[in-house]
């Protein structure tokens, strides 16, 4: 019997600092390359899992094994020692895809791998309009997802 594989995605975490036993803040939860580093943990575990389950057929349209593998890839990349914003989420979004979404005060950022090595990049201003929508090719060499003929 296959294990059940949360479906909705991951959200990040809003939780209030924790104080060490010297009563000073805990490090590894203030520090923001830390907070970071642990979120991209998060979505990597998530991405494996649904890596794990795609070839289950039980009615969910769970994220292909090669779109996990990109959004993994992706996600690696990210951490390898530059620690970039991780998304603040990250779901399955239909057709096999899994989507990830930056969000700030200037608007929003989907990030929708949609293919091997292939992801759909769109931003939106705050009130929902669409201000760029590109198609990134994954380039071998940088391993950085870029805009490729």
């Amino acid at each position: 019997m296959m294990a059940q594989v949360p479906r909705v995605g991951i959200t990040r975490d809003r939780i209030v600092p924790a104080i060490n036993s010297t009563g000073g803040r805990a490090a590894a939860l203030t520090d923001p390359i830390n907070a970071e580093l642990n979120h991209w943990k998060k979505a990597i575990d998530q991405l494996l899992a649904w890596r794990r389950a795609a070839g289950a057929d039980d009615g969910e349209d769970l994220p292909t094994s090669e779109i996990a593998d990109s959004a993994i890839d992706f996600a690696y990349d990210q951490i390898g020692g530059v620690y970039a914003c991780a998304p603040d989420s990250m779901v399955p979004s239909g057709a096999g895809r899994i989507a990830m979404e930056w969000n700030n005060e200037n608007g929003t950022v989907v990030l929708e791998f949609v293919e091997l090595g292939t992801a759909s990049y769109t931003r939106f201003d705050r009130n929902g309009k669409i201000l760029e929508k590109h198609v990134l090719k994954r380039n071998p060499t940088s391993r950085q997802l870029e805009l490729r003929g």
